[in-house]
């Protein structure tokens, strides 16, 4: 060994080496007293080293050769000895340095010696702590209540291992509503919406998801641009189509539609009912029976006495279009019969005389025929017909004042043939009409359903706004409704520009109303997928329709609002499990300042601020049913405080220090039975995290 001990640390190391040489050299030491003490009587050594040291041979050289001297075999049982005595030799000087350096705070590495050496100084360290973390609990859908501590949740690992426990370590109220917050808007993208215009139309392209195969160029379908003010709907036709895209042209569009964000667009395509409407309008008549009439036919009514004569110029189903040449026209509840119709033979029109009065023939004009040009044909004295002459047209119509009803006159409205299909109240439609060629659109409408009334082979429409045009064709019950790429994510960060302070973040969130316990003190943990971040709320209040939240800490990472969630039902957790009550001891009356061991190691230690180490024992005293208090020393305790102290042991067990009547409360006269209630086990090598609680 060398008298010079501290030439070892010269270079800074972090422990003074008290062992001078290792069994390599220990061998070459006893080689040399060997070759001194018993040299060979020709003057030749046995104990002579394996070869000759070289001129100028270097430190690391002449330890490499005695290493190779170390390791060769001799077949000499002295020098075996020899080399095992120089082992065991290095063994003990190595266990010698390391007890040397444990011996000192600055070079002891050992848990247990640091302990002992800082207790002759009354310094007790900060204890091991266990795992702890943050719970989120989950509660189910529409409940909410008290979870007490103590309510246990574990894993199940997928190697088969045991299971890992936690408990939460405080009381939280639950509510299923808190269970996952978003932020405000965090499904409506703050882009804006690009339409192009071109010429009097805006175009627009999508990407699409998926292939829209229902769907084709030249299909019409519906733009919806939701504003602060209401929806505005456009018809627009599909200009282009592939499997990732689409391109459309609005038809009719206003000149001034409005700036929108892409969270407020979204498109119909693929209409499943197309109707056209039965006749309808100011010239259209229904009747309340089938007829068998053809267009070009005239019919007449009487009203107040007088008849009248109109031409059908259109028919569908019951509904007749009548051309009354500016006549008035037939009201509800009149009856519209057959008219007979005489032509031209030589110049002379014949009429019979079984018509009726002469006020019910007209010309091809719709104009009645005066007494005056009918003349009245007779024979031997019997009336036998009558003609007319210089009239307008070849042909003239009569009514018979019997003639055949072709049906009263009923109340129309505005119909479509057939089923409403899958049309419903509040589904926007489209009313298009096409251009003269039917190659395009000329102009077409949207409008809004507000009611629908289903007949026996068609059906009636109630809209919003807007008339159905004339000629127009039904286009509705869409199929599929597409939204730009994007429209869902709001990609804004959740904290607000007007932050509360440096050390706090103000977030709005996706509420209309305050959750009563969501208040000042409430865990949160904020996270996305690749971030979470634990905070406690500062404030909580209803501005502008939204939960305004204070936080502190300052979130630190990007979190944006389409990813992120509050999980706000967060308990603390520390990893451990219930146990047995376990007898403590029993105290002395006649003593003060009493102490009592606890013989288990690894008993946890929580974080607590109050304790100058940062953590306190998981531990919970009561005598006589009050609970005392765990303190870091007696020293600031009064007489009536019920405080006591825990110790770690050089052992690793906890020792109990109570007061003496005056730092501390004394224990009442008398015998004392105190209980040590192990409820946890936790993990710090298999730790157990547990609680204690005394009681008399």
């Amino acid at each position: 060994m060398s008298s010079d001990l501290t030439r070892w640390n010269r270079s800074g190391l972090s422990r003074v080496r008290y062992a001078d040489g290792t069994a390599v050299t220990y061998l070459e030491s006893l080689r040399r007293v060997m070759l001194t003490a018993f040299p060979d009587k020709d003057g030749q050594s046995r104990w002579s080293d394996l070869g000759d040291a070289p001129t100028n041979e270097s430190d690391r050289d002449a330890y490499d050769r005695l290493l190779e001297q170390y390791r060769a075999a001799r077949k000499d049982y002295a020098w075996e000895i020899l080399r095992t005595f120089a082992r065991a030799t290095h063994v003990l000087t190595e266990h010698l340095d390391a007890f040397a350096n444990e011996g000192f705070l600055r070079t002891a590495t050992q848990w247990d010696n640091v302990r002992k050496l800082v207790e002759m100084i009354d310094y007790h360290p900060a204890p091991p702590a266990s795992a702890s973390t943050p719970l989120a609990l989950f509660a189910k859908a529409d409940l909410a209540g008290r979870v007490e501590a103590g309510f246990q949740v574990k894993n199940e690992p997928a190697d088969g291992s045991a299971p890992v426990i936690f408990e939460t370590l405080d009381d939280l109220d639950v509510d299923a509503h808190l269970n996952e917050l978003h932020f405000a808007d965090w499904q409506q993208s703050q882009a804006a919406f690009e339409l192009t215009a071109n010429r009097e139309e805006f175009e627009a392209t999508f990407d699409l998801e998926q292939p829209l195969d229902d769907v084709s160029a030249g299909g019409l379908g519906v733009l919806i641009l939701e504003t602060s003010s209401g929806a505005q709907a456009v018809p627009i036709v599909v200009s282009s189509i592939t499997d990732s895209q689409f391109c459309f042209t609005t038809i009719s569009a206003p000149s001034n539609l409005p700036t929108v964000l892409k969270s407020q667009v979204r498109i119909l395509l693929g209409p499943r009912t197309i109707a056209s409407p039965l006749l309808f309008g100011s010239d259209i008549v229904e009747l309340d029976r089938d007829i068998s009439v053809t267009a070009g036919d005239r019919v007449a009514w009487n009203s107040g006495g007088s008849w009248f004569i109109g031409e059908i110029t259109e028919i569908e189903s019951r509904r007749l279009r009548l051309d009354t040449s500016g006549a008035a026209f037939p009201s509800q509840g009149t009856t519209l019969h057959r008219v007979a119709a005489s032509t031209e033979l030589s110049g002379t029109i014949v009429i019979p005389i079984e018509r009726g009065g002469a006020s019910n023939v007209w010309d091809e004009d719709f104009q009645q025929i005066s007494s005056s040009q009918i003349r009245r044909v007779t024979s031997n004295g019997t009336n036998i017909r009558d003609e007319i002459s210089a009239v307008s047209g070849r042909t003239v119509f009569y009514v018979f004042q019997d003639s055949a009803e072709l049906g009263a006159i009923v109340q129309s409205s505005f119909r479509f043939s057939g089923s409403s299909g899958d049309l419903k109240s509040g589904d926007y439609v489209i009313a298009a009409v096409e251009n003269s060629d039917r190659t395009a659109f000329a102009n077409a409408i949207a409008l809004v359903v507000t009611q629908i009334s289903e007949g026996e082979n068609d059906f009636a429409l109630s809209f919003e706004d807007g008339v159905f045009p004339d000629n127009g064709v039904l286009y509705g019950a869409f199929a599929r409704e597409v939204r730009p790429t994007g429209y869902d994510r709001n990609e804004l960060s959740i904290v607000e520009s007007a932050s509360a302070g440096q050390d706090q973040s103000v977030v709005r969130l996706d509420l209309s109303e305050l959750p009563a316990t969501l208040k000042k003190g409430r865990l949160l943990i904020v996270r996305d997928e690749s971030n979470a971040e634990l905070v406690t709320v500062q404030s909580a209040e209803l501005v502008g329709g939204v939960v305004e939240l204070v936080v502190q800490p300052a979130l630190v990472s990007q979190f944006i609002r389409a990813d992120t969630v509050i999980l706000a039902n967060v308990v603390k957790g520390g990893h451990g499990e219930s146990q047995p009550s376990k007898v403590l001891g029993s105290g002395d009356a006649t003593l003060t300042s009493q102490e009592m061991l606890f013989k288990v190691d690894d008993v946890s230690f929580v974080p607590d601020s109050s304790m100058p180490s940062g953590f306190a024992a998981d531990v919970e005293v009561t005598v006589d049913g009050r609970t005392w208090q765990q303190v870091a020393t007696l020293s600031d305790s009064e007489q009536e405080d019920p405080h006591y102290v825990v110790r770690l042991t050089e052992e690793g067990y906890l020792l109990f220090q109570f007061g003496d009547g005056f730092y501390g409360q004394d224990f009442p006269r008398g015998a004392a039975m105190f209980e040590l209630r192990i409820e946890r086990v936790s993990a710090w090598k298999e730790i157990l995290r547990r609680r204690v609680s005394s009681s008399r």
